[in-house]
Protein backbone atom coordinates (compact mmCIF):
# COMPACT_ATOMS: atom_id res chain seq x y z
CA UNK A 1 0.00 0.00 0.00
CA UNK A 2 0.88 3.81 -1.31
CA UNK A 3 1.38 6.51 1.36
CA UNK A 4 0.26 9.71 1.13
CA UNK A 5 3.65 11.52 0.99
CA UNK A 6 5.51 9.20 -1.72
CA UNK A 7 5.28 10.23 -5.11
CA UNK A 8 6.18 9.21 -8.64
CA UNK A 9 7.16 10.65 -12.18
CA UNK A 10 4.63 10.07 -14.37
CA UNK A 11 4.90 8.84 -17.93
CA UNK A 12 4.20 12.31 -20.02
CA UNK A 13 6.95 13.82 -17.34
CA UNK A 14 9.20 10.99 -18.37
CA UNK A 15 8.40 11.58 -22.01
CA UNK A 16 9.07 15.30 -21.61
CA UNK A 17 12.26 15.25 -20.26
CA UNK A 18 13.82 12.60 -23.08
CA UNK A 19 12.60 15.12 -25.31
CA UNK A 20 14.69 17.65 -23.65
CA UNK A 21 17.29 15.53 -23.55
CA UNK A 22 16.90 14.65 -27.60
CA UNK A 23 16.66 18.50 -28.70
CA UNK A 24 19.70 19.38 -26.71
CA UNK A 25 22.17 16.66 -27.58
CA UNK A 26 20.76 17.78 -31.25
CA UNK A 27 21.83 21.42 -30.56
CA UNK A 28 25.27 20.22 -28.99
CA UNK A 29 26.27 17.87 -31.86
CA UNK A 30 25.22 20.66 -34.37
CA UNK A 31 27.54 22.68 -32.73
CA UNK A 32 30.68 20.63 -32.28
CA UNK A 33 29.93 20.18 -36.09
CA UNK A 34 30.13 23.47 -36.98
CA UNK A 35 33.41 24.07 -34.69
CA UNK A 36 35.33 20.98 -36.66
CA UNK A 37 34.73 22.60 -39.80
CA UNK A 38 36.29 25.63 -38.48
CA UNK A 39 39.18 24.09 -37.27
CA UNK A 40 39.37 21.85 -40.94
CA UNK A 41 39.51 25.36 -42.30
CA UNK A 42 41.78 27.25 -40.14
CA UNK A 43 44.29 23.99 -40.16
CA UNK A 44 44.26 24.42 -44.08
CA UNK A 45 44.59 27.88 -44.62
CA UNK A 46 47.99 27.69 -42.23
CA UNK A 47 49.67 24.56 -44.37
CA UNK A 48 48.28 26.49 -48.28
CA UNK A 49 49.93 29.60 -46.37
CA UNK A 50 53.40 27.59 -45.05
CA UNK A 51 53.62 25.97 -48.28
CA UNK A 52 53.41 29.43 -50.11
CA UNK A 53 55.88 30.46 -48.18
CA UNK A 54 58.48 27.83 -48.67
CA UNK A 55 58.36 27.79 -52.21
CA UNK A 56 59.07 31.56 -52.07
CA UNK A 57 61.58 30.82 -49.71
CA UNK A 58 63.08 28.21 -52.04
CA UNK A 59 62.69 31.02 -55.28
CA UNK A 60 64.51 33.39 -53.58
CA UNK A 61 67.44 31.05 -52.39
CA UNK A 62 67.53 30.38 -55.82
CA UNK A 63 67.52 26.57 -55.21
CA UNK A 64 69.16 24.69 -58.11
CA UNK A 65 69.14 28.83 -59.73
CA UNK A 66 65.16 27.97 -60.63
CA UNK A 67 62.31 29.34 -59.88
CA UNK A 68 59.42 27.78 -58.11
CA UNK A 69 55.90 27.81 -58.05
CA UNK A 70 52.44 26.68 -56.74
CA UNK A 71 49.44 25.38 -58.79
CA UNK A 72 45.96 25.42 -56.82
CA UNK A 73 43.78 22.64 -57.45
CA UNK A 74 40.12 22.15 -56.00
CA UNK A 75 41.50 19.37 -53.85
CA UNK A 76 45.17 19.92 -53.55
CA UNK A 77 48.14 22.00 -53.58
CA UNK A 78 51.19 21.41 -56.19
CA UNK A 79 54.58 22.31 -55.73
CA UNK A 80 56.73 22.63 -59.02
CA UNK A 81 60.31 24.11 -59.91
CA UNK A 82 61.06 25.93 -62.96
CA UNK A 83 58.85 28.38 -65.00
CA UNK A 84 55.90 26.66 -66.56
CA UNK A 85 53.72 23.59 -64.54
CA UNK A 86 53.45 20.50 -65.90
CA UNK A 87 50.97 18.31 -64.13
CA UNK A 88 52.86 14.88 -64.94
CA UNK A 89 56.25 16.03 -63.82
CA UNK A 90 57.92 13.53 -61.50
CA UNK A 91 59.20 16.43 -59.80
CA UNK A 92 55.90 17.56 -58.51
CA UNK A 93 55.20 17.85 -55.13
CA UNK A 94 51.44 17.26 -53.77
CA UNK A 95 50.21 18.41 -50.63
CA UNK A 96 46.09 17.32 -50.41
CA UNK A 97 44.17 18.85 -48.59
CA UNK A 98 42.36 18.13 -45.14
CA UNK A 99 39.27 16.07 -45.58
CA UNK A 100 35.69 17.99 -46.96
CA UNK A 101 37.90 21.21 -47.37
CA UNK A 102 38.60 22.57 -51.38
CA UNK A 103 39.51 25.18 -53.28
CA UNK A 104 36.02 26.91 -53.76
CA UNK A 105 37.87 29.85 -55.96
CA UNK A 106 40.76 30.95 -57.48
CA UNK A 107 40.89 34.74 -57.80
CA UNK A 108 43.89 35.74 -59.23
CA UNK A 109 45.40 38.51 -61.76
CA UNK A 110 46.05 37.49 -64.49
CA UNK A 111 43.69 34.78 -64.65
CA UNK A 112 45.14 31.59 -63.55
CA UNK A 113 45.51 28.80 -61.00
CA UNK A 114 49.25 28.77 -60.85
CA UNK A 115 51.86 31.37 -59.12
CA UNK A 116 55.63 31.64 -60.00
CA UNK A 117 57.86 32.92 -57.79
CA UNK A 118 60.82 35.09 -59.01
CA UNK A 119 64.39 33.45 -58.39
CA UNK A 120 66.34 35.70 -55.93
CA UNK A 121 63.46 38.35 -55.45
CA UNK A 122 60.68 35.82 -54.46
CA UNK A 123 57.95 38.31 -56.43
CA UNK A 124 54.71 36.72 -57.43
CA UNK A 125 53.52 36.18 -61.24
CA UNK A 126 49.83 36.38 -59.64
CA UNK A 127 48.37 38.53 -56.77
CA UNK A 128 44.73 38.27 -55.68
CA UNK A 129 42.67 35.54 -53.64
CA UNK A 130 42.10 31.78 -53.06
CA UNK A 131 39.22 30.65 -51.06
CA UNK A 132 38.81 27.54 -49.41
CA UNK A 133 35.53 25.91 -48.20
CA UNK A 134 33.25 23.21 -46.98
CA UNK A 135 30.72 22.39 -49.74
CA UNK A 136 27.27 22.94 -48.36
CA UNK A 137 28.56 24.64 -45.03
CA UNK A 138 28.67 28.54 -44.22
CA UNK A 139 31.91 30.27 -43.82
CA UNK A 140 35.59 30.01 -45.66
CA UNK A 141 38.78 30.79 -45.44
CA UNK A 142 40.30 33.41 -47.94
CA UNK A 143 44.21 33.68 -49.12
CA UNK A 144 45.57 36.84 -50.27
CA UNK A 145 48.53 36.60 -52.48
CA UNK A 146 50.66 40.05 -52.46
CA UNK A 147 53.03 40.89 -55.76
CA UNK A 148 55.62 40.59 -53.00
CA UNK A 149 54.43 36.65 -53.00
CA UNK A 150 53.52 37.17 -49.32
CA UNK A 151 50.41 35.47 -48.45
CA UNK A 152 48.39 35.45 -45.42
Amino acid sequence: MRSKNQSAFSLIEIIIALAILGVLATISTAAFSNFTSYQALDKTKAVVVGVIHQVRSRAISSVNDMKYGVAFEPARVVVFAGDTYLPNDPGNQTINLFRLVVISSINLSPNTSVVVFEKRKGTASATGTITLSIPGQSGARVITLSKSGLAE
